[in-house]
């Protein structure tokens, strides 16, 4: 990677690990940029063995969340607070809009990317308000394609005390 580095006059940006005799494993950063006459790369190497390992948790944190949102049958997902555009959701969720709507929705789908009638598509800003002013609420909900009965459960999210979202779930009581 040096060699073409300098071959290629890029900069060089790699990380790797090293193995020590004691059998620990450190992680590595290198950065470098080569110059010339005569040919040489100058650069800093930096242990980062602490944030791959905070890397590592927060992935497996993540597989972990999500494996157990998409194992229930509920419907769960969240918006961020400005446009209600969705932020995460989980596969029952997403199969409902599949199978009931024949949308497949995606991370930034709006109300209005949703739902036809603008009654459904108020009656949804009109949740994610009263929870992002109020907190915490229940409502019942016969959704859109009208074959179930949802309870909502819809909560504020924030984080350092600025809010950024609605989360909700949505549990069948048909």
């Amino acid at each position: 990677l040096v060699r073409r580095s300098i071959e290629q006059r890029e900069l060089l940006v790699v990380e790797y690990r090293i193995l020590h005799p004691d059998g620990s494993i450190r992680w590595i950063m290198a950065r470098g940029r080569p110059y010339y006459n005569p040919e040489r790369l100058m650069g800093l190497s930096s242990d980062i063995t602490q944030r791959k390992a905070m890397q590592l948790q927060l992935s497996e944190s993540r597989t972990l969340l999500s494996s157990l949102i998409d194992s229930t049958s509920d419907m769960i997902w969240s918006v961020d607070a400005e446009r209600f555009g969705l932020l995460t959701f989980n596969r029952s969720l997403y199969e409902y809009f599949l199978n009931q709507r024949g949308i497949r929705i995606e991370a930034g789908m709006r109300p209005e990317d949703l739902f036809p009638t603008e009654e459904f598509v108020q009656k949804w800003r009109m949740f994610y308000h009263r929870a992002l002013e109020e907190g915490s609420f229940t409502a019942e909900y016969l959704v859109y394609a009208g074959t179930r009965t949802l309870r909502l459960s819809l909560n504020r999210l924030e984080r350092d005390g600025i809010v950024f979202g609605v989360s909700v779930f949505g549990k069948d009581i048909t």
